[in-house]
């Protein structure tokens, strides 16, 4: 069922991460990097993105296959699960640059000097843009695409098909 080469590399690259959050996060001021009122409107605007342009029943199979190229080493037979993981990727930068011309309209039209919020907040909004695309949406992609290949070059690794129905 699972190939334990596959999952200990998997379990490997997570505790790398794991450390470098705990790292960041038990740093005297963590609270910089987590802001909920970026945060939940990303994800709200991602999600939103991938439903209009996708369904909500084939987005939300894109997100399971996506799960399961990562951690179960199965690759995705599907031919448009790629590109709906590269429009996916895409659409988290699009929210981020939503968020921050929203931002910008809120402080230039109230005439505020809150620059600094405003240049907090688009890093903070291109920071999860980058985690959601490269750290998980790049990953799937690329494990499922050398997944396949590993398929076509050796007939003896047959990783589960993982079709989207």
């Amino acid at each position: 069922m699972f190939d334990i080469r596959a999952t200990i590399g998997v379990m490997i690259g997570f505790i790398g991460l794991l450390y470098i959050c705990a790292v960041t996060f038990l740093s005297p001021d963590p609270v910089y990097l987590i802001k909920f009122y970026i945060l939940v409107p990303f994800l709200i605007i991602t999600a939103s993105l991938s439903f209009i342009t996708f369904g909500l029943e084939t987005s939300l199979k894109v997100l399971k296959h996506a799960l399961l190229v990562i951690f179960s080493n199965q690759a995705s037979l599907n031919s448009s699960f790629n590109p709906y993981l590269q429009a996916l990727s895409r659409f988290g930068y699009i929210s981020a640059i939503l968020w921050i011309a929203y931002g910008a309209i809120s402080v230039l039209s109230s005439h505020s000097t809150a620059f600094k919020e405003l240049i907090a907040s688009a890093c903070a909004a291109l920071l999860y843009a980058f985690i959601l695309s490269e750290f998980f949406i790049r990953l799937a992609l690329t494990k499922n695409t050398y997944l396949l290949n590993v398929m076509k070059q050796n007939t003896s690794i047959k990783p589960k098909p993982n079709k989207l129905k």
